[in-house]
């Protein structure tokens, strides 16, 4: 008895805590638009809300850094060979070696893939 009464004193008001007259909500789900209908869910969706944002911020930060172009292309020569020009991303180290296989690329169609004839040719002695 101690207990249920207990309990009764301790959660007498919870139910309009959780939801007070009149209450509305401050937050709608940014991806299913999803209205919370107590004070805790609405609290809970601003906090999602909060953190897609900063992931989404992250996120196209990350893409500027990785994928940024400078605004006028570099040269790079060494060892005598034929000098590359490649766009350096603002923080990408991968930048210059995208390019340089590129560049690999282009040279292997120009001076070797459009030269190769291939055909196919099936030999079968079974009946």
């Amino acid at each position: 008895s101690d207990l249920i009464d207990g309990l009764h004193k301790n959660y007498a008001g919870f139910a309009d805590q959780m939801r007070p007259k009149g209450f509305k909500a401050a937050h709608q789900s940014q991806w299913d638009w999803f209205e919370a209908s107590s004070r805790q869910g609405d609290a809970i969706v601003g906090a999602g809300n909060a953190v897609f944002k900063a992931t989404r911020e992250l996120s196209d930060a990350h893409g500027e850094w990785m994928g940024g172009l400078a605004k006028e292309k570099e040269t790079l020569s060494e060892g005598g060979g034929d000098p590359i020009e490649f766009w350096p991303g603002q923080g990408n180290p991968y930048g210059i070696l995208y390019s340089m296989l590129q560049s690999v690329m282009i040279w292997v169609y120009n001076n070797n893939a459009r030269y190769v004839v291939s055909g196919t040719q099936t030999n079968s002695s079974y009946n």
